[in-house]
């Protein structure tokens, strides 16, 4: 499903996806393509607004709206990917404005203790630098570490991909080199040994065995 288009009414902001008070297990947002929505260019003009809600996303893309792509308050959804059936990476791109400060344009945003784990997605926004930030983590309301394994930044990333101001790291410390597809897992195991990540790579190859996706 493509939700593209919306720019809202009154005081609100024209999210593609708009959820609250969705527990864990209840909704999964999968194979659709949010797209050019939203009429504010901050955090919560988000492609996907997420309040007290914690969705399964699988197989999305959500790209070009025009704040953040997906922003989170209290809420925690699945984005680790690699054991979902054929493996479904989500692609989280070019979200934001032109110029962006801040936390406009993140491609994850994070306050009000949301913790994610976000595991084999695609999260870029890079034009020989990085354009905004991948992952906003608000300091103050959102200080505990984050894990981020496994995923495609658009280049080799560094601290600027990324804002956790006074607040715990976030853990990129392995990361794919390639774009990651349904079929790459090989291909990502072997990036990790490259980095040295044995144990990393092992827990792939492992998979890879039991593994009944397509190839």
């Amino acid at each position: 499903s493509t939700i593209t288009g919306s720019t809202g009414f009154g005081s609100v902001e024209g999210n593609g996806i708009y959820l609250t008070n969705c527990s864990s297990g209840k909704v999964i947002i999968e194979d659709c393509v949010v797209s050019g929505n939203a009429s504010s260019t901050t955090k919560t003009g988000a492609g996907i607004y997420l309040s007290s809600s914690s969705p399964e996303i699988i197989w999305t893309t959500v790209q070009e709206n025009a704040g953040a792509g997906i922003s989170c308050f209290s809420s925690t959804p699945d984005l680790d990917t690699y054991l979902v059936t054929d493996d479904q990476p989500n692609t989280i791109k070019e979200n934001g404005s032109g110029t962006q400060t801040g936390s406009d344009g993140a491609e994850i945003y994070l306050a009000s203790s949301s913790y994610p784990t976000v595991k084999y997605n695609n999260i870029m926004d890079y034009d020989s630098d990085p354009v905004g930030y991948m992952i906003y983590k608000d300091e103050f309301s959102n200080s505990g570490s984050l894990t981020a394994k496994n995923n495609y930044w658009g280049a080799t990333p560094d601290n600027d991909f990324f804002y956790w101001g006074t607040g715990s790291s976030i853990d990129y410390s392995s990361y794919s080199a390639t774009l990651l597809s349904s079929v790459d897992d090989f291909e990502t195991a072997m990036d990790l040994w490259d980095d040295g990540d044995f144990e990393g790579c092992a827990e792939i190859l492992e998979e890879c065995v039991y593994d009944t996706g397509s190839v």
